[in-house]
C-alpha cells in the first residue's frame, strides 16, 4: 500500500539572526589598544578583524596568511582574547609579524565568539562582508570578492 502525504500551507521566512549570533551584523564599538597600551585606531574603509588566542595552534597557522594580506594592503587587526596575565605569550606569538595587534580579553563577548580563530571582514560602514570560523583560507573566492569591494 502506497500512502502519499502532502503538506499544505505557507512557507515561513527564516527568523532574523539572534542578537548574539556570530558575527555581529555591525562592527562592535570598542577601544583597541596595541600591545604597548597605546590607542590603536580601527582602519577606516573596511577592516578584517581576526580574533585569536596565544594558546590556539590553528590561530598561529593563520598568522602568515594574515601577514600576507597585510603586506598586500588589506586593512586588518588581530585581536587576542587572552587574559591579561598572558601578555608575554601574546607578544611572543606576534614577534615575527608586523600587522596591528590588540590584546582585548572582552572581544570574545563583543564579537559573540563561539570558536577561535574567527575572522570577520567589515565594509567601511561596519557591515559584514565575509566571515570564517576555525578555518581561514586566504584564497577563498568569497573572501577575495569581498576584499575587492574595499
Amino acid at each position: 500500500m502506497l500512502v502519499l502525504l502532502a503538506c499544505v500551507g505557507t512557507v515561513e521566512p527564516p527568523p532574523p539572526p539572534a542578537e548574539d549570533a556570530f558575527p555581529p551584523s555591525v562592527l562592535p564599538e570598542m577601544q583597541l589598544l596595541d600591545l604597548d597600551g597605546e590607542a590603536l585606531p580601527m582602519p577606516t574603509g573596511g577592516v578584517l578583524v581576526s580574533i585569536w588566542a596565544s594558546w590556539c595552534p590553528p590561530c598561529h597557522e593563520e598568522f602568515p596568511h594574515l601577514q600576507d594580506l597585510h603586506d598586500r594592503g588589506v586593512p586588518l587587526v588581530a585581536v587576542s582574547v587572552d587574559v591579561p596575565t598572558r601578555r608575554a605569550e601574546v607578544e611572543a606569538a606576534m614577534e615575527p609579524y608586523s600587522f596591528p595587534v590588540s590584546h582585548h580579553h572582552d572581544a570574545a563577548a563583543l564579537f559573540h565568539i563561539q570558536a577561535i580563530p574567527s575572522n570577520v571582514l567589515y565594509d567601511a560602514e561596519g557591515h559584514v562582508l565575509w566571515s570564517a570560523v576555525e578555518e581561514f583560507d586566504p584564497h577563498d573566492p568569497a573572501l577575495q570578492a569581498a576584499l575587492e569591494t574595499l
